[in-house]
Order: structure tokens, then sequence, then C-alpha cells
């Protein structure tokens, strides 16, 4: 059993450094939800979704988690007020190498959702992109309640 609040939370704490220089902010809204999961594949998951999310948000911009259960599933939710992500590209931003936009200063090698996605499957998991309006990408992470 994996407590999401302690394990967000230590992720966070990872990643503060990293958001402060960029003067991201970064809030998580406590739920109290475990998940019988592996807790290293799901923290490297989380990590690097998290991660992306703020790698591709510009300076006093803000990513946002939270997590919520249904009879169905549970949700992790990670909301950037980044540069946003085009229909046509959703899908491709999950193959190895594949960056967003190469005019861009690149950090990274393109790794990190391709990882993502794989953890995702391995765990039962799957992955959505969706636009956060009125700017940004919402990455959402549903795991089947067992």
């Amino acid at each position: 059993s994996v407590n999401l609040d302690n394990m967000i939370d230590e992720i966070l704490f990872d990643l503060d450094d990293f958001a402060s220089s960029k003067n991201i902010s970064l809030d998580y809204h406590y739920s109290n939800i475990s998940i019988d999961s592996d807790d290293v594949l799901i923290q490297r998951l989380i990590f690097n979704i998290i991660e992306n999310a703020i790698k591709y948000t510009e300076e006093d911009g803000s990513v946002d988690v939270s997590v919520k259960k249904d009879d169905d599933e549970t949700v992790i939710r990670v909301a950037d007020t980044g540069i946003g992500i085009s229909d046509e590209k959703k899908e491709e931003i999950f193959d190895l190498f594949y960056q967003v936009d190469d005019s861009r200063n690149k950090e990274g090698f393109g790794i990190g959702l391709s990882l993502s996605k794989d953890i995702a499957e391995t765990l039962g998991a799957r992955i959505e992109v969706r636009d956060n309006k009125p700017k940004g990408t919402i990455f959402l992470i549903k795991f089947k309640n067992i």
C-alpha cells in the first residue's frame, strides 16, 4: 500500500529547488488516498510527470497536483500553466527521444514521458493528456481500483 500524500510530498520536496529556480509555485491538495502498487515504480512515474510539468512551465507559472478516487479508479492529476501541447503532438510526446519544440533550449533527452508510459503500462495504469484552459497541460495518471 502506497500513501500518495507522503509520496507526492516527498517528490515535491525533491523538485522544489528546480521549481523555485523558475519561480513556479507547486501546490498539492492532500487526499489521504493510498493505492496498492509498486512504490519505486509509482514514485518514478509521478516524479517524471511533475518534473516534466515544471520543465515546460514558463517562469512565474504553477504546477498543481491532486488525487481523487471514485468507485472505479484513482486519478493523479498534474496540471501546469506551461507551453501546452497541440492535439497532433499529444500522442507523439510518449515516443522515445521525442521533444515537443525543437526551437527551445533542450532539457533532457526526451525519454522521461516514454519511460512514464512504460511504467504506467507495467503498473496497469494509463496516462491521458488534456489541455489546461486557458494555458498549459493536464496529465492524468489513472489506476483501476482493485
